[in-house]
C-alpha cells in the first residue's frame, strides 16, 4: 500500500472519529434546559418570647367515623348517607411557661431553695397529617365532602385534648418537672430544692 493511500485512510479515519465525537457530543448536549424556580414573599408578622419547658407528650391514633345522615320524606333508603372513616395520628404536649416565674416565686435560705412554678398547661394539641389517612369513604354521588373530613379532624383534636387531660397529662408534667429541675438546681446551688405549683 502506498504512503499516500495510508495517509488518506488515516485522515479519513480521523475525520470519521471527529464526526462521531461531534455527533455524540451534540446528542449529549441538552439544547433546551429547564429548572424549577420558586419565589417566596415571607412577611414576619410577630416575634414572641418563648419560655415553655415541654415536659410530657402523649401520642395518639384515633379512629374517627364522621357521617351525614339524610332522609327523604322520613325514609332512610331513599337518601344515601355520606360518611368517612379516618385514621388520625395526633399528639398532646404539656409544658410549664417559665416566663411566668417571678422573683418572689423563689426563696432561698441557708439550706434550701423553694421554687413556686406556674401550673402546667396543655401547650398544644396537633394532628399529624403526614401519618393520618382516609381509610374508607362513602360519599353521596361519589363526591368528596371536604367539610366532613375537616369535621373529623376537628373532633379528633378535641377528643385528644380531653383524653390527655383525663389521663393526667398535667400531673405527669408536674412529676417530670421535679425529675428534671430538682437535680439540676441541686447541682448548681448545692442546696435542697423544693418545688411547688401555683393554684
Amino acid at each position: 500500500m502506498k504512503l499516500s493511500t495510508k495517509l488518506t485512510i488515516g485522515l479519513v479515519s480521523l475525520i470519521l472519529l471527529l464526526i462521531i465525537g461531534i455527533f455524540t457530543g451534540i446528542l449529549k448536549l441538552n439544547i433546551i434546559t429547564s429548572s424549577r424556580e420558586t419565589q417566596h414573599k415571607i412577611v414576619l408578622q410577630k416575634i414572641e418570647e418563648l419560655g415553655n419547658l415541654e415536659l410530657v407528650k402523649f401520642n395518639y391514633n384515633d379512629v374517627v367515623e364522621e357521617a351525614i345522615k339524610r332522609k327523604f320524606l322520613n325514609v332512610d333508603q331513599l337518601a344515601p348517607d355520606s360518611k368517612v372513616l379516618l385514621i388520625i395520628a395526633g399528639e398532646a404536649t404539656a409544658c410549664i411557661d417559665l416566663t411566668k416565674v417571678a422573683e418572689n416565686d423563689i426563696t432561698v435560705d441557708e439550706n434550701e431553695v423553694k421554687i413556686v412554678l406556674p401550673k402546667p398547661e396543655l401547650c398544644y394539641v396537633k394532628i399529624d397529617h403526614s401519618r393520618s389517612k382516609i381509610y374508607d369513604a362513602n360519599f353521596t354521588a361519589r363526591v368528596l365532602n371536604p367539610e366532613l373530613i375537616d369535621e373529623g379532624f376537628k373532633n379528633a383534636e378535641t377528643r385528644i385534648r380531653n383524653d390527655a387531660i383525663n389521663y393526667g397529662i398535667l400531673d405527669q408534667a408536674k412529676l417530670n418537672s421535679r425529675k428534671i429541675l430538682i437535680p439540676l438546681f441541686e447541682e448548681i446551688t448545692h442546696k435542697k430544692i423544693i418545688i411547688s405549683f401555683k393554684g
